[in-house]
């Protein structure tokens, strides 16, 4: 793989999974708007004038996401979660794989599917436990 294949890649999974996901546990649209109401805390928060007050922004949005997790544990632990997470790999699977064919010039070996899964479970994972 090339350093473009990677930076494809890691663009991907920081767009349409750690940009668009607040938790894949959870359904679909709901953490997509739990992730807005995240990206909304620091877009309409005061540009902070020094890294102080940066750090307190990114604390607030930080104490926000865990009292957001505490309070949907009976969601995150649910069986109704771990069926929603599976979709969501599979999901992203198919969205990453469909989006990494588009830049291919030649056709995908046997294993591409395979290493596109394992990228998104790897993935998924991290985005299952960020404060």
């Amino acid at each position: 793989m090339t350093a473009v294949g990677r930076a494809t890649i890691a663009r991907w999974l920081n767009d349409e999974i750690f940009g668009k996901c607040f938790h894949p546990a959870l359904d679909l649209g709901f953490s997509a708007e739990l992730k807005r109401v995240e990206q909304n805390i620091r877009f309409f928060a005061a540009p902070p004038p020094n890294q102080d007050e940066a750090d307190a922004l990114t604390a607030k949005i930080t104490q926000w996401r865990l009292t957001t997790m505490e309070g949907l544990a009976y969601r995150l632990n649910s069986a109704h979660a771990a069926q929603a997470k599976a979709d969501f790999i599979q999901m992203a699977v198919s969205n990453l794989t469909a989006h990494l064919m588009n830049h291919l010039h030649d056709a995908a070996d046997h294993g591409f599917q395979g290493n596109a899964t394992s990228i998104i479970e790897l993935a998924v994972g991290i985005a299952s436990h960020l404060p």
